[in-house]
């Protein structure tokens, strides 16, 4: 991952492929010396559509984040806020969708983060809505301006043996 194109695209995707509840597991390896300087962020993994609407998975700044934009919306929250540097660690990251306003039948999402199987972060992120259509998956690239001048054409890391799940994951299978 770094200052290089998505290595892996799967197009096609139905627009509710984020409707309910869903779950990532990813192992991450971060390069300290070539990540510390770069001013973009790090798309680890991201759903978009012809829309300009984007869900991700990312590392800003060293953090690992969670990121949803749309034209009227874009919020972002840390799920991770220290990456350690030159080690495999796996990451898991649940996504409960949950009534926010029962009356009005509005939701968001409850998000909880494990590193090596230790919970790290529990937050709330909006709800996720794609307007129809289909959905891109892509795993790797980059966002921000002058990416390839900061990154100076280095690769910053590893993403491996990524999982996607339609479905909350048990502590179980989380091990």
């Amino acid at each position: 991952i770094g200052n290089i194109s998505e290595f892996c695209t799967v197009e096609g995707l139905q627009s509710n492929v984020l409707k309910n509840h869903f779950s990532f597991f990813f192992m991450l390896k971060i390069d300290q010396l070539f990540f510390k300087n770069a001013a973009s962020g790090i798309e680890l993994i991201t759903f978009s559509n012809k829309a300009d609407q984007s869900f991700s998975i990312c590392l800003i700044n060293g953090v690992l984040c969670a990121k949803f934009q749309r034209r009227d919306l874009q919020t972002k929250v840390v799920l991770c806020p220290r990456i350690n540097y030159n080690h495999w660690e796996f990451y898991t990251i649940i996504f409960t969708r949950v009534k926010s306003d029962g009356a009005n039948g509005k939701y968001e999402y409850s998000v909880n983060t494990y590193r090596n199987m230790e919970r790290l972060h529990d937050s709330d992120f909006c709800d996720i809505v794609f307007e129809s259509g289909p959905i891109k998956l892509k795993l790797g690239g980059y966002f921000g301006k002058n990416s390839k001048i900061h990154l100076n054409d280095k690769k910053c890391g590893s993403i491996s043996s990524v999982r996607i799940y339609n479905r909350c994951i048990s502590r179980d299978e989380i091990q």
